[in-house]
């Protein structure tokens, strides 16, 4: 079994706070070839923006806007122009939705997500 010779920095805290952060509390996992958007925030935060990567190395900038809920998703928009949604499934609560990557044009514009607004 051929082997990699040499020492590799390796500290799990920094990425692993990332992956809580940003598929956890804001919500947004990559699914294949979707993004899925499923957050859960304080409604108190109001609005919260992230850059998030994109398959390709791309990224896009999204705008999550608080409701008086805090989680489910109506809407997801960029620049005005409503994106299709493929509805999540939650049991438990008012679910998330899921969005096509390849419809996240970096460049285009920010991605404005009202949650809990329904």
């Amino acid at each position: 079994m051929p082997l990699e010779a040499g020492w590799r920095v390796f500290s799990p805290g920094p990425g692993l706070f990332l992956e809580v952060l940003s598929q956890r509390m804001l919500g947004l996992r990559h699914a294949g070839e979707e993004l899925e958007i499923d957050p859960v925030l304080d409604p108190a935060l109001g609005t919260v923006r992230a850059s998030v990567p994109l398959a390709g190395g791309r990224r896009a900038d999204v705008e999550l806007v608080c409701g008086s809920k805090g989680h489910g998703v109506a809407e997801v928009s960029v620049d005005g122009r409503a994106l299709d949604l493929r509805p999540l499934v939650n049991p438990y609560r008012e679910p998330g939705a899921a969005v096509r990557s390849a419809d996240l044009h970096p460049g285009e514009g920010t991605v404005r997500l009202p949650i809990g607004t329904r």
